[in-house]
């Protein structure tokens, strides 16, 4: 073990600490989720509601993961056929949505940015 030097330990001079505001004012501007707005409203069965949140968070997470199908079925523990059934009926409850909402297909959101 090396001898300390008595200015500190030779690291440099010390960093303030970083004020909070600043850390509050990044997570304040991030932009909403486009996949977010494409959640259905309930339907006031929980256990069809939380099904549905299920496949939809499923279809999110493999339309924007960089993993093979067959990497996706390891992570997920499914089998090829339910996931393929799974995937097919949250598009299928997408479109449905979509249709009735009138919203756009490619995600963007037709409200103005956050401030």
């Amino acid at each position: 073990r090396r001898p300390q030097p008595a200015h500190g330990g030779g690291r440099g001079p010390a960093r303030p600490p970083r004020p909070e505001q600043q850390r509050d004012q990044r997570t304040e501007h991030r932009p909403a989720s486009p996949a977010a707005s494409e959640t259905p409203p309930p339907s006031g069965d929980p256990a069809a509601d939380a099904a549905r949140r299920e496949r939809n968070a499923l279809l999110r997470a493999y339309e924007s993961s960089t993993l093979t199908k067959a990497n996706f079925l390891v992570l997920k523990r499914m089998t090829e056929a339910d996931l393929d059934a799974q995937l097919a009926q949250a598009q299928q409850e997408r479109g449905a949505w979509r249709a009735r909402t009138d919203a756009p297909a490619d995600g963007s959101s037709q409200r103005p940015p956050r401030r």
